[in-house]
């Protein structure tokens, strides 16, 4: 088994219920048949422990020494390659560009940031380029051609730059959240080894980037639970649901070709978010 997904929040089966206790789902891989499944692990009535921001580092610093494949065995690309290549171009643009968040961390001067939270962002973005070195490889072996930026991931970045750094940090929040969602689907969908196990690490680095993203808000809300409440609502209400709906209109022929059903990704999107929020808030 290949475990790429792992996360506090509620489980399938509670999503109709009010959450009275702390679920670690897991969602796993199968090697031999690359079917995703659920595997509910019920734990403790305790909230979430706060985590040093040396742990990340560590973390951070560790998945730096694996070997990410960057060079694939070429393919002769089908039909439905051709309309899926496209969508891995896109998700390659949006890895890349978010080197200023470490300045503008650093400005903040949140009583509740350290040298080792600055270190593990600039862990972080260098994990988003790997992504994205990763993902070339991928369209390098196809023999598609680089392209240039699409205006989503424009707007993206230009939202990006808008105001403070916690307004960033919110909406790449929401954009590791739906590229957790949205990698997992093709990570389901694509089998051919190769690509199909790098996938797999690029999901499962996701999810641990909403981990680390998520810490910082559990950390906001008891410094100051009015600018909390704020960005929680424009990351629930606003970014997170944009994005997705960004991702999956921009990307609809891929999605055809896979297939996937929007009833599919809505359903993995409404856990993830509902997991993220949950373990922000506990």
């Amino acid at each position: 088994m290949i475990p790429i997904f792992s996360a506090y929040g509620p489980a399938l089966e509670c999503l109709s219920k009010p959450p009275a206790r702390l679920f670690k789902c897991t969602l796993a891989i199968d090697k031999s048949s690359g079917f995703a499944h659920n595997k509910v692990m019920q734990t403790s009535k305790q909230p979430v422990a706060q985590l040093q921001w040396s742990h990340f580092r560590k973390q951070f610093e560790t998945r730096a020494d694996s070997k990410y494949r960057y060079n694939f065995t070429p393919f002769i690309p089908d039909k439905r390659w051709h309309k899926i290549a496209p969508t891995l171009e896109r998700f390659r643009q949006s890895e890349t560009g978010e080197g200023r968040i470490v300045k503008e961390m650093r400005k903040s001067k949140l009583p509740f940031l350290d040298e080792d939270y600055l270190a593990s962002v600039k862990l972080f973005v260098q994990e988003e380029g790997r992504h994205a070195r990763v993902l070339g490889g991928m369209l390098d072996a196809c023999g598609y051609l680089r392209t240039p930026k699409h205006f989503g991931v424009e707007i993206f970045a230009g939202l990006r730059g808008l105001f403070g750094p916690t307004f960033k940090l919110t909406i790449l929040l929401a954009a590791e959240l739906n590229a957790s969602v949205f990698y997992k689907l093709l990570t389901k969908n694509i089998q051919e080894h190769e690509l199909h196990y790098s996938l797999c690490q690029i999901v499962e680095d996701e999810v641990k980037h909403i981990h680390f993203h998520s810490e910082f808000y559990r950390r906001l809300k008891r410094y100051s639970p009015i600018r909390f409440t704020f960005y929680m609502g424009l990351f629930r209400y606003l970014f997170a649901p944009l994005a997705f709906w960004g991702v999956w209109f921009s990307n609809l022929t891929s999605w055809r070709a896979l297939p996937v059903t929007v009833g599919e990704a809505r359903q993995l999107y409404r856990i993830s978010k509902k997991s993220t929020l949950y373990s922000i808030m506990h």
